[in-house]
């Protein structure tokens, strides 16, 4: 980067800069460089950052220039090429500009200054040893005839100068000759050997002014062109949604006096999509509905004998009643389900349908393709392990026997879901199966199917993880359940926005069925609203485990997931006492929230704003005028209190770039921010102060205007 601007203020400007292209100008410049310092303004793809501001307010920064006097200087800035002016990031009526320093044009100026510089210091050397000789002399008569000698620079003016003909046909010429600047125009020229350091003179092949030559004009024979990729685009639902995930045969599932149990079924689970819709979700999720085997069923709380009436896992999918393409009979038929997705569809809603390619030992695969499970050399068949869990009920697919029947059967039962209504797949452990697999399967649903999403539920190392995305899986579940402390949320927000996001669309899920993490265990009502807050403006997707209303948190002994699991009983649930938590009320106002935002439903625009407290946190996210339907930006200022057991205050330090406004010199209000969980209005400078009840309100969710 240049050295003639500084990062400092009060203001200085280089005294050299100023004379060569006015001090006016040069303090502007100077402004405009103190600002980028503190990473004011938007950043293009190029890296370059704009700084948004109106005559007016540059007139409060420089209260000594009239405005007649600053549009001029802007303009003379302008014809020189040291500055840059766009309107392209505003809404279509507002014109006000946005402005850049061209580093390009800076940088030859920077040159010129190191050049003369360097002459400087050779004249003021040759003078004192002509100086020195003088005095040196033996005889005063030697002195009388001598004189004392002045190095000159001899330039010699080219043809055309600064002409594109001349940068053209004399390209070459250009790495052994130095320029002169004169309102904006390039004169080139040559310097006498003896005035320029030769190794500057080297440095003149990769100096700005050549790059800047062939960046306009490149060598043609040094361009060719790439492979042609084929591109897919994905649906938005792809990249944004808010999930709700349900077992089935709870919904209205009952005791009868004898203790024995009714299951619910698809029927009952239809009158549960009103109360989903109305807390604002837009997919709901189904867990596997197939039969379940009776071999090796697990019990309650994951033992390994069932007792009688105990339902099973319907992970175990598979028995004498069918396999991945039925429904188990308790639940009802296809045409029971056709009528949930229909209802589903009437309010708003996707149906997603969990796919679990793994058996029971009583599924009709065992006996119609035994080739595809591997057997031991006793006979009997291992059964599944993902450790450090165990699934001493379900076989495992063996994808190497029969690679080819295995395939053209899983894809024959997806496209039978799919033609009964479901929209999104939730695939369990896809990790486990060949990524050639899932490359194959998906890359062919994308042609035939392409309105077809894939939820990758992998909760495994990063590599595995990000790989599935680049076999084609359209979302992934991810690792945010387990991220509980600031820095490392910061950094993993930030990962995922910036570094994985050419291969991972996440997915935040506080808690699911399988997992319940000791701070959930342990932070009660306030850990489960804070971690709702964070999933829901952390990650354009997000989803929510049915109970989480009723803040279950009690873990089973030894295990980080709920006592009394759904998988393997059923679960009755009192909706009504949600009421009395705020739970529910908050999950539909995060998704009223979400669907008014843009940027809550974007993945990588995003910014971290530093806090003074280590439990508080605070994250902007934004969204381009193009990327929203009024075509106005679109920024939500998140904080929140991690500290599930104590309020917090901060000061919070905001990056401004996505608003376009600057501190005022008195410290004053720029933003008047809105609460969207409150509703309160506030205003606020730079560095506004928040104090965060996690029993209360935990967070402020914050829409902003300029003041």
């Amino acid at each position: 980067m240049a050295t003639l601007l500084m990062d400092e203020y009060p203001l200085m400007v280089s005294p050299w800069l100023a004379k060569e292209i006015g001090l006016n100008e040069a303090i502007f410049l100077q402004q405009l460089r103190f600002w980028e310092s503190k990473n004011m303004g938007r950043v293009d793809e190029d890296g370059r950052r704009w700084i948004y501001n109106s005559i007016p307010a540059w007139l409060q920064q420089f209260p000594f220039l009239s405005e007649r006097t600053l549009k001029r200087v802007l303009t003379n800035l302008e014809s020189k090429g040291l500055l840059l002016t766009t309107t392209r990031f505003n809404r279509p009526a507002d014109r006000t500009k946005s402005y850049a320093i061209n580093e390009d044009m800076l940088l030859v100026y920077d040159e010129r200054y190191m050049a003369e510089k360097q002459l400087r210091r050779k004249k003021v050397a040759a003078e004192k040893n002509a100086v020195h000789d003088f005095l040196s002399a033996e005889s005063s008569s030697e002195r009388k005839s001598q004189s004392v000698p002045t190095i000159v620079p001899n330039w010699h003016d080219a043809e055309n100068q600064g002409s594109e003909e001349f940068l053209k046909e004399k390209g070459q010429s250009v790495l052994t000759n130095v320029s002169k600047w004169h309102d904006g125009k390039c004169h080139f020229g040559t310097l006498d050997e003896e005035a320029v350091n030769p190794d500057a003179a080297r440095l003149q092949g990769i100096s700005s002014r050549v790059r800047l030559i062939f960046r306009d004009h490149p060598l043609r024979d040094l361009l060719d062109s790439s492979r042609v990729y084929p591109l897919d685009v994905a649906r938005t639902k792809a990249l944004a949604g808010a999930w709700y995930e349900i077992f089935p045969r709870s919904a209205g599932a009952f005791q009868r006096p004898d203790g024995t149990w009714v299951s619910g079924t698809l029927a009952g689970a239809a009158k549960e999509l009103p109360r989903i819709a109305g807390m604002g979700f837009d997919v709901v999720y189904l867990t596997p509905v197939h039969p379940i085997g009776t071999t090796n069923r697990k019990g309650r709380n994951n033992t390994l004998v069932a007792k009688p009436g105990d339902p099973g896992s319907p992970y175990a999918i598979g028995s004498s009643e069918g396999g991945h393409d039925a429904i188990h009979p308790e639940l009802g038929t296809f045409k029971d389900f056709d009528y949930f997705v229909k209802q589903a569809k009437r309010h708003g809603m996707e149906v997603a349908l969990d796919v679990a390619l793994q058996c029971s030992p009583d599924h009709p695969w065992l006996t119609e393709h035994p080739e595809w499970f591997t057997a031991r050399a006793d006979g009997t068949i291992a059964y599944a392990e993902n450790p450090p869990k165990k699934y001493q009920d379900i076989y495992p697919l063996n994808f190497d026997n029969d690679p080819e029947g295995i395939y053209r059967e899983i894809k024959r039962i997806l496209e039978l879901w799919v033609s009964h209504g479901v929209t999104i797949f939730r695939v369990d452990n896809p990790h486990t199966k060949p990524l050639a697999f899932w490359q194959r399967l998906l890359s062919e649903f994308r042609t035939e199917h392409p309105d077809v999403l894939f939820l990758a539920e992998a909760f495994t190392a990063p590599p595995m993880l990000q790989g599935l995305g680049a076999a084609g899986f359209h979302q992934s579940y991810t690792y945010f359940a387990w991220r509980t402390e600031k820095k490392e949320i910061e950094d993993y927000l930030w990962e995922l926005a910036r570094q994985s996001d050419d291969r991972v669309r996440p997915a935040f899920w506080p808690t699911t069925h399988d997992i319940l993490t000791p701070y959930m265990q342990r932070g009660g009502l306030a850990a489960f609203s804070i971690r709702a807050v964070l999933a829901a403006t952390g990650s354009p997707t997000w989803g929510i485990y049915s109970g989480y209303e009723l803040v279950e948190n009690i873990a089973r002994p030894g295990a980080e997931e709920q006592v009394d699991n759904e998988k393997y009983e059923f679960k009755v649930r009192d909706w009504k006492a949600a009421e009395y938590n705020g739970i529910a009320h908050l999950l539909g106002n995060l998704n009223a929230i979400r669907s008014r935002h843009t940027a809550l439903r974007r993945l990588r625009e995003i910014v971290i704003n530093p806090t003074s407290n280590d439990k508080v946190i605070s994250f902007t996210r934004y969204a381009r005028p193009e990327e929203t339907p009024d075509g106005k930006p679109d920024a939500v200022i998140t904080v929140l209190n991690l500290d599930p057991y104590a309020t917090r205050d901060a000061e919070v330090y905001l990056d401004l770039g996505p608003f376009g406004v600057f501190p005022r010199w008195d410290g004053g209000a720029i933003l008047e921010v809105t609460d969207e969980l409150s509703g309160q209005t506030f205003r606020w400078n730079e560095h506004p102060y928040v104090r965060l009840d996690p029993r209360g309100q935990c967070a402020h969710i914050l829409s902003a205007k300029a003041l």
